[in-house]
This record gives C-alpha cells, structure tokens and sequence, in this order.
C-alpha cells in the first residue's frame, strides 16, 4: 500500500494505489493494482481521502479472498470514514472531507436506501456504534426493507 497519495506524470491531481495480493488477482481481471483519482490537486485533502478509498479495496480484498461478511464490509467503510474525519485537524480539510463522505453516503443511499444511509449517518457523523452481535440482524432488516 502506498502510504501516502502519488501523482501520476502527465496527470494532474494525486491517487491512491494498492497493491493486489497475486492469489486474488483473478477476481480483479490480473490486476496488479488498484489505482484511482483522489480527486483533488491538494495534497492535504488527498492524505486525508486515502484511508476511506484504501479501506473500501482492502473490504473487495476480502472479498475475493471469501473471508469477510457484508456486516463487516459495511461496518469496516463506515469506521474508515468516521476516523479520517477524526484525524482531520484543518476546518478547511474537515469541510471538504464531510462533503466527499456526505457524496458517498448519496450513493449509497441511491444503493440501499434512505434507512441505511441515515443509519451510516449516525456511526459516521455521530456517536452511533454498530455492534457486532446487532450487525447481524441490521442488515437482515436492510435487506428485508428493500
């Protein structure tokens, strides 16, 4: 994993990369990586996107590895998402980051649903906590509702 985020030659901008375990790289078409923008020309504010988008690779890692549940999928997204915003001391940076969570929890509204969005809300932006022994359950509602 690239710890910090790269700029490509040519390219503006700075991107994440991740290096794909070689047993896995049949589910990824042979890739030897991931690689996407961060979207952005600042390199403080791409420090800050890296975890969440290195977070959700490592969660499709485990998935081809079959070693992972979607309970854990979302809960692990979810918390890369409330730390980043944690660690992040510049307002500025905090107020970029809170709209780039915000983009992500739109999509994952438009793939869920309203109910888990504002369930994800709650573990990112406020105190809510899912717990292991709910998450079962959590998402055989989601599920369910949809």
């Amino acid at each position: 994993m690239s710890n910090k985020p790269v700029q490509r030659k040519g390219l503006p901008g700075y991107y994440a990369t991740l290096e794909i375990p070689k047993a896995v790289r049949p589910a990824f078409n042979n890739k030897r990586r991931f690689m996407q923008s961060l979207e952005t020309q600042s390199l403080t504010l791409a420090t800050r996107r890296l975890p969440i988008l290195i977070a959700q690779w490592r969660v499709e890692i485990e998935k081809a590895r079959g070693t992972t549940t979607p309970a854990a999928n979302l809960e692990w997204e979810f918390l890369a998402w409330k730390k980043a915003l944690e660690n992040e001391t510049d307002e500025d940076n905090r107020e970029a980051l809170e709209g780039y969570i915000v983009s992500k929890l739109d999509a994952l509204e438009d793939a869920k649903g309203e109910r888990v969005a504002q369930e994800a809300a709650g573990v990112v932006f406020g105190n809510d906590v899912l717990l292991a022994s709910e998450l079962g359950p959590w998402l055989a509602s989601i599920t369910q509702s949809l």
